[in-house]
């Protein structure tokens, strides 16, 4: 998504929409639990796309997204119309005991960039 702000100032999020072609059993379960509006995470590859416009006026263009994968990352916030949502967990818990604080201030310079 990309942020932006609106006609009164409020930050907003612009949601991206992208065609993607699923293909196989990945495709099935698609098409059966997917829905408008439920969020996925797509690894797969680009593909360019070109054609004659119906109508003649000349060639269209087209980047759709071959998926690999599919990964369903939860329900709409909204009530499903069947009244169920789909809910991601985990038997895993995340172990954070090994993080470090992030560095504040410090005045590092460029030459700490190893590239």
């Amino acid at each position: 998504n990309t942020r932006r702000k609106d006609p009164s100032g409020q930050w907003v999020d612009k949601p991206n929409f992208f065609d993607v072609t699923v293909w196989g059993a990945q495709g099935e379960n698609c098409s059966q639990y997917l829905s408008k509006g439920r969020p996925v995470a797509i690894d797969g590859r680009l593909e360019w796309r070109e054609w004659e416009a119906k109508d003649g006026s000349g060639k269209r263009q087209s980047v759709d997204i071959v998926a690999d994968s599919v990964q369903f990352l939860g329900g709409r916030d909204s009530s499903e119309e069947n009244g169920s949502r789909f809910t991601p967990q985990s038997d895993v818990p995340a172990d954070t005991a090994d993080f470090q604080p992030a560095a504040t201030g410090g005045g590092s310079s460029d030459d700490d960039i190893p590239f």
